[in-house]
């Protein structure tokens, strides 16, 4: 898949692709919902990290002058986009981030497929 932020952000490589399950999908900006990735106990939230589903990693990433911003390769499971496709409503856009290794912090990224 060809990997592209929308915002900010750079994807390294074997950085975490996920898609987010439907409660997580109609927020506006996941970089604040996913920025604490702890659980709270006192008030019982669920962790950011368990309403995500992992989907694929980015094999090559990097800053894309001529776009102006984070571009790269990776591959994602057949068995994990279909899963993903069945747990969220295809009739609105499907949202997916990425995770660097190195980081907490996830961007919102658009995929497309190359074959």
């Amino acid at each position: 898949v060809y990997v592209k932020t929308e915002h900010r952000g750079v994807p390294q490589a074997y950085a975490r692709i996920y898609a987010f399950y439907p409660d997580e999908s109609t927020r506006e900006n996941s970089r604040e919902d996913n920025s604490n990735p702890v659980t709270d106990s006192a008030n019982d939230k669920k962790s950011p990290q368990n309403s995500r589903l992992l989907i694929g990693y980015v094999q090559d990433g990097g800053y894309g002058q001529s776009l102006g911003r984070g571009i790269g390769l990776g591959f994602i499971s057949l068995s994990a986009l279909s899963n993903a496709l069945n747990l969220i409503n295809t009739t609105k856009r499907i949202k997916y981030c990425i995770q660097n290794p190195t980081s907490h912090q996830s961007y919102n990224v658009r995929l497309s497929v190359v074959i």
